[in-house]
């Protein structure tokens, strides 16, 4: 399916990135209607970023200074493709049924519509740094010293955490956009505002579909967890040179600065990952940032 890889970026916090591998090629599923859907929309605006209109370019410019304000967790999460078969058994019985009732009965014997029918035989890959600091260490002793497990456990957590918070910030987009209406009724000028907070209802609608699935994947066991040497290497040799490591009043210190995003890129050979992970980056820095600044205020007043 995908290999799921775990780059640190605090002390506190991951950046986590899906990575499509051979495997998922090999067990396909036929693309939802949304997927399809999808990846309509992201060829069109790949056209119009390379349009020679004026007012194209406008929008596409307009709309990456937009797009790099989400929040990084929401596209780790949205980037989560849809299963491919084999990941997950397969059970027979009512399709209304919700998958969490069937994941607690699936052992009673006693109702028979709810028993396994075909066993998972595809399982996907944990890529963290070997050096690994585990964000919540309490992990690592519930998980008996199993720095792997204490990794999907922090995975599964994070998943947790964010669930509600995409259905919250759904809901609130979804309820806003009916009031940019008024601004389709102007002539020449398009809705842009209401384009926006559809697309964030939509995006926040798969970060929540991502972080059930990613859930589900440790709740099964349906992972393999893979301690990378020179992913912790990369770690290691940015620990030594970093110069403007940023430390919140909390403790939460940086780890990953933009200058080994290249060496990220190249050992992972992906060179799309570069822009999500410069992302990430600039978003935290300008969290603890903020925190800081609070902080200091704070003192002041006191």
């Amino acid at each position: 399916m995908t290999r799921i890889i775990v780059l640190p970026l605090t002390t506190a916090r991951r950046l986590i990135i899906t990575q499509r591998t051979e495997a998922h090629f090999i067990n396909p599923r036929r693309p939802r209607i949304d997927d399809r859907l999808t990846q309509r929309a992201q060829k069109m605006w790949s056209d119009w970023e390379k349009s020679s209109t004026w007012w194209k370019q406008k929008v596409t410019a307009w709309g990456a200074k937009v797009l790099d304000q989400v929040p990084y967790e929401e596209w780790s999460l949205k980037a989560v493709p849809q299963a491919p078969v084999g990941l997950f058994p397969v059970r027979t019985g009512t399709w209304w049924i919700p998958w969490s009732r069937q994941n607690n009965s699936v052992t009673d014997s006693d109702d028979k519509s709810l028993q396994v029918r075909t066993a998972g035989t595809v399982t996907v890959p944990i890529v963290y740094p070997v050096n690994v600091q585990v964000a919540d260490p309490a992990s690592v002793t519930t998980v008996g010293g199993d720095i792997g497990e204490a990794v999907a456990l922090d995975l599964k957590n994070w998943a947790v955490q964010q669930s509600p918070i995409q259905i919250r910030k759904l809901l609130i987009c979804a309820a806003i956009s009916p009031l940019t209406l008024p601004i389709a009724l102007l002539p020449v000028i398009p809705n842009l505002p209401g384009f926006y907070l559809l697309f964030r209802v939509f995006s926040h609608f798969k970060a929540y579909e991502g972080a059930q699935q990613l859930r589900r994947i440790v709740d099964e066991k349906r992972y393999v967890p893979e301690p990378n040497h020179a992913l912790g290497a990369i770690y290691t040799e940015q620990a030594s040179s970093m110069q403007d490591a940023l430390v919140s009043p909390s403790g939460e210190r940086t780890l990953l600065e933009s200058e080994s995003v290249e060496k990220l890129t190249k050992l992972f050979d992906a060179a799309d990952l570069s822009d999500e992970v410069r992302r990430a980056i600039a978003q935290t820095r300008t969290r603890i940032s903020k925190e800081i600044t609070q902080a200091t205020m704070e003192e002041r007043r006191n």
